[in-house]
């Protein structure tokens, strides 16, 4: 599932491009322009599965719309549970997994959050199969009245050029997933190039990534006019993103549209349903409801009584270290232990990540962290096996006075204490609890294959290396950073990307002659260049001072530029004094292969990667 990423513009030009003469850059400036944040679109909303049983295994994101007073549209493979083996069979996500949200943000305390009653798909269970073939769409029917306007979906084709917003929850940035990078809704233009059946193609100077898959495609009338179903690299540096074509599935739609909540009467439980189809709420067995003075769990609606908020209330679970938090409006998740809590009446403190605390109330997360004698508030993490804390922030281990010391707190880097965990920043190896710091200053730890390293990591030589292989355009240190489609990590025109040796590179793409020959690399302004936004710039990233760089977390920096930190990602600045005017690269000219234009067609074949945001 894929998120927009309003970064890179499309060039078809076949001119030289500009040069590499850099601009000088205050090394102080961390901020980046990822893309345009997203606070209309009420319809659109993020939709999030985890088994209830055993929340502590994570679920998934994705994105959907509101197309009904109790419907919500998304894309097949959203509702489907991947296969745990290779060639496994795909299996249905049961309706009571689901938690649709409200909002431009899943992470705010608050938001409207509602179940799922039922769930309507295409037949079969060949995920694979349906989303090649254009039949990536399902449903969700609520058991309430959503009171969010439903946005109309289009019943004929959107015309070949005409233009298009994407909108969905996903990720922000290119490069190896980082599923942390998710959950705040994001909008960005894109042009239709192609229909075919209940295909769409679009690219353009935005697109879509993880977390963004059922989020909708609107065209120029307002209408859903597509599905976000998958793209072509797991790295989001492909502009060509296919969608499932709306008005193919009309009669699916409009069948869905005259579901209506069913009431089966039956025995009457404390469950918040009217069971017995009576009109009334749990009538005549004194049900309590969340947050309501109990002794015992069978007074609650939650079935569930205990101690939350200094009191025996009605309340249920919660995970304090997910990004998604299940408590309804009006409450929030109070840490009991580490990886356990309970609903709470009230909502959350306003203490954000590195912000000084007294108490977990004082905290956002609902979580104060006691790190080498000071208290500071952040999210609940777990060091071992990546943290999931997300850009700037660090997963630090507690003391040994900390009550809660197995686990550790999302901090800004920059406060992070003592030995830093796996992916924390380092200067020497004794700033990592492995002992190991790497030439890109993040601690890992030795390997020998990618089996030995955590989840969404690398093996890179001998060390670990945060994030998957990098396809295409995604960043590198050296060849091991790189999937074999894009087997080279080449340093030339003012960056050092995975590339390959060809002619016909593609879309977005231009070939370049560099010291090692001629290879594919990404269209735009090279590294150092001034740029009014990311749009303008071949690495994707502008800084906020106007300059074009690019993210060293996980590679380094070309020759002439230096890696600077602060407390959100590192970038590569210009070093002082200068470096040479051709930035040090090869760059002698640009030469746009027009083949990919003509193979438009054949490209929907091609194998795709779907975008589900694993949490």
């Amino acid at each position: 599932m894929r998120r927009v990423v309003s970064l890179l513009a499309l060039v078809f030009s076949l001119a030289a491009l500009a040069s590499c003469a850099p601009v000088s850059t205050d090394a102080t400036v961390a901020d980046v322009i990822h893309g345009a944040r997203e606070t209309r679109y009420p319809e659109v909303v993020g939709i999030y599965w985890s088994n209830p049983a055993n929340p502590a295994a994570g679920g998934a994101l994705c994105s959907g719309t509101v197309i009904g007073p109790h419907a919500v549209m998304t894309a097949k493979h959203c509702v489907f549970q991947e296969p745990t083996v290779r060639g496994g069979a795909y299996v249905a996500v049961p309706a009571n997994w689901y938690y649709v949200i409200e909002g431009d943000n899943i992470e705010t305390p608050g938001n409207p959050i509602h179940t799922v009653s039922e769930v309507r798909t295409t037949p079969g269970t060949n995920v694979d199969q349906d989303v090649s073939n254009g039949n990536d769409i399902a449903i969700l029917l609520l058991p309430d009245t959503l009171a969010v306007a439903p946005r109309g979906y289009a019943t004929t084709n959107a015309p070949i050029g005409s233009a298009a917003t994407v909108v969905g929850f996903g990720r922000t940035m290119t490069g190896a997933p980082m599923m942390t990078d998710s959950g705040l809704k994001y909008s960005g233009p894109m042009t239709i190039r192609m229909v075919r059946g209940s295909q769409i193609l679009a690219n353009g100077a935005s697109w879509t990534c993880q977390g963004d898959s059922g989020g909708p495609l609107i065209d120029t009338a307002g209408n859903v006019t597509g599905i976000t179903s998958f793209g072509f690299d797991s790295t989001c540096v492909n502009s060509n993103s296919v969608f499932t074509n709306v008005a193919s599935w009309t009669a699916l739609i409009q069948d869905a549209l005259t579901w209506a909540p069913p009431c089966v009467p039956h025995r009457e439980v404390c469950n918040g349903l009217d069971d017995d189809c009576n009109g009334s709420i749990d009538d005549g067995l004194g049900c309590a409801a969340l947050g309501a003075p109990c002794t015992m769990s069978s007074e609650c609606a939650s079935t569930m009584c205990g101690m939350a908020g200094g009191a025996m209330v009605c309340t249920r679970g919660c995970m304090p270290d997910t990004m998604i938090d299940p408590c309804p409006s009006g409450s929030h998740c109070e840490v009991h232990g580490c990886g356990g809590g309970v609903c709470a009446p009230g909502g959350p403190g306003t203490g954000a990540a590195g912000a000084t605390c007294a108490a977990n109330t004082d905290c956002s997360s609902g979580y104060c962290a006691v790190l080498q004698g000071r208290h500071i508030c952040g999210r609940q993490c777990w060091p071992a096996g990546g943290s999931g804390c997300g850009n700037g922030l660090a997963c630090n281990l507690g003391s040994a006075t900390d009550p809660l010391m197995e686990c550790g707190a999302c901090v800004p880097t920059a406060q992070a204490m003592g030995p830093h965990p796996l992916g924390g920043d380092c200067t020497t190896d004794v700033d990592c609890a492995s002992d190991h710091c790497s030439a890109t200053h993040i601690c890992t730890e030795p390997c020998t294959t990618s089996s030995d390293c955590p989840s969404d990591w690398h093996c890179n030589g001998a060390f670990c290396a945060p994030g998957g292989l990098s396809t295409l355009g995604g960043a590198c240190t050296t060849t091991g950073d790189c999937a074999p489609a894009a087997p080279d990590c080449v340093e030339g025109a003012c960056a050092i990307p995975c590339t390959m040796g060809t002619t016909d590179c593609g879309l977005g793409f231009a070939c370049y002659a560099t010291a090692m020959g001629d290879h594919c690399l990404h269209q735009g302004a090279p590294l150092g260049s001034a740029c009014a936004d990311s749009t303008d710039c071949r690495s994707d990233l502008c800084l906020t001072n106007g300059v074009c760089t690019q993210r060293c977390d996980t590679s380094a920096c070309p020759s002439g530029f230096q890696c600077v930190s602060a407390d959100g990602p590192r970038v590569c600045i210009a070093a002082s004094p200068p470096p040479p005017s051709n930035c040090g690269c090869a760059l002698v000219g640009a030469r746009t292969s027009w083949g990919a234009l003509a193979a438009l067609a054949a490209v929907l074949a091609l194998v795709v990667t779907r975008r589900r945001a694993r949490a």
